[in-house]
């Protein structure tokens, strides 16, 4: 993602290894990337969306950008928060369907 299209204020959401994620809210931009803030913390990331001073903060050595721990979501906020509803709103349908199949 580039950070150039990002403004100080907006939501994000942050992934971690395509499974983990996250939302944010973009606290501060610079020429060389943008700090995110969470409920976990503050995040650093470069101007390509990846987390840099991940060494620092984990206590990790530098393996370069394509280890990043946390990355930018590409999908923007509102698709992202709506594609997560719709997966909660179909695993519960599932949930209470298998629920309601009598037993074997």
């Amino acid at each position: 993602m580039d950070t150039k299209t990002l403004v100080v204020g907006q939501d994000v959401y942050i992934c971690s290894i395509g499974v983990y994620i996250q939302k944010g809210k973009v606290v501060k931009i610079t020429s060389s990337g943008v700090d995110v803030q969470t409920d976990n913390g503050l995040f650093h990331f470069d101007k390509d969306g990846k987390e840099c001073n991940r060494n620092e903060a984990y206590g990790l050595p530098e393996w370069g950008p394509e280890w990043s721990l946390w990355e930018l979501d590409d999908m923007p906020f509102m698709e992202r928060t709506a594609f997560m509803e719709q997966a909660a709103r179909d695993y519960e349908a599932r949930r209470s369907e298998a629920n309601r199949r009598p037993p074997r």
